[in-house]
């Protein structure tokens, strides 16, 4: 049997549960509050869950590893931080957040973040921020929409519009039939086998490349370095500038906000602020390890893929966030292939829906109402 059968039987298996969740749990809607926050009702277990899903997307799994792949954690000549901005950016959101804000937020009893502006700074303030924030989160959106893209294409070989259209179709479809009861539910089954499928994928890796002490002393050491290697200023404007970029601005971000209303008491917002910065602070050193193992296999001719290296002939540029899930289709049995699958569609999928929703509540309570 074709092997792109096999993994397009998973995927529209998979895709099809996602959906199939979304109508279970639609009937816990009763109030807008139940849409957009969970009635607040979310314990330590869920709320977790759900909020790792928010940092464990596309921004993580591909991006992060892409930039470990090509540039590093730290690049002094690469001053847009490689992929510190996204991991340690994403570590000290988590971590302040859990801290300084969201005991206070639940507090306030919100529903979305615009409130908060609403409440503070008054009508026009409120409105004018929930534009911009709203603006600037459908570009977050769309980012994880285009990452399932790649990963189906490189994967199965689909066409990338046709697997974006799928992606958002489906997304849409759940998020809007059970709202953050449906989001939660899937975030859940999305970020196990998100760690599931990078978990099955380190062994392979470093099994691939000869095992642990030949990986130890073949990968490049400055890849991994992670603070400037001069004292000049630039460089180390930059290296703030990364971990503050995330870590400071992604505290307002809706979908983080939104798990601290959440949450049932402001004791489990803070807490599952930790717990998801543990999870997300786990799986980022699996990936690191994978990423690493990748950059090997493509430096001693093992990893030959186009979609990775490019093919000039073919038009087809190389992409250094294709390492995973080019390194997977390569190295792993069929049946964990669909697995990594699933895990790279699944934290793009988690991160999408609910950014979608944190995205849904802000236009429509903070702009639609407000201008009607």
């Amino acid at each position: 049997m074709d092997n792109n059968l096999i993994y397009g039987g998973g995927l529209a298996a998979y895709l099809g549960l996602m959906v199939l969740i979304g109508y279970l749990v639609k009937n816990r809607i009763k109030t807008s509050e139940d849409y957009l926050v969970g009635g607040r009702s979310f314990g330590l277990f869920y709320n977790s869950g759900t909020l790792a899903a928010c940092f464990l997307g596309g921004g993580i799994l591909i991006g992060a590893s892409g930039k470990i792949y090509s540039v590093g954690i730290w690049d002094d000549t690469y001053l847009s931080g490689g992929a510190l901005i996204l991991i340690g950016g994403f570590l000290m959101c988590l971590f302040m957040a859990g801290t300084f804000y969201m005991p206070k937020l639940w507090r306030l009893k919100f529903i979305s973040l615009g409130d908060l502006f609403y409440t503070r700074f008054g009508r026009r303030t409120g409105l004018l921020s929930s534009v911009l924030i709203s603006v600037n989160f459908l570009f977050w959106v769309a980012v994880q929409i285009l990452v399932f893209g790649k990963i189906v294409n490189a994967i199965l070989g689909w066409d990338l519009q046709m697997s974006i259209i799928l992606a958002m179709a489906v997304i849409c479809t759940y998020t809007m039939l059970g709202g953050l009861f449906a989001v939660c539910f899937t975030d859940i089954v999305q970020v196990t086998v998100t760690v599931l499928g990078v978990c099955a994928l380190v062994p392979y890796s470093i099994a691939a490349v000869g095992g642990w002490e030949v990986f130890t002393v073949s990968y490049d050491p400055e890849l991994i370095k992670m603070i400037p290697g001069t004292m000049d200023i630039d460089p180390w404007l930059a290296w703030f500038a990364a971990f503050a970029a995330v870590g400071l601005g992604g505290i307002v971000s809706p979908d983080l906000m939104q798990r601290a209303f959440s949450a049932k008491s402001p004791g489990v917002a803070r807490t599952s602020a930790y717990v998801a910065c543990l999870i997300t602070f786990g799986v980022s050193v699996l990936i690191i390890i994978c990423a690493l193992a990748g950059q090997i296999l493509v430096t001693n001719g093992t990893l030959t893929d186009p979609y990775l290296i490019g093919d000039p002939a073919a038009g087809l540029s190389a992409d250094h966030e294709l390492i995973l899930p080019v390194m997977s289709k390569a190295i792993l049995p069929l049946p964990l292939v669909v697995l990594f699958l699933g895990a790279g569609l699944s934290a793009v999928m988690s991160a999408a829906a609910t950014a979608l929703l944190a995205l849904a509540g802000m236009i429509s309570i903070n702009i639609y109402r407000d201008i009607i």
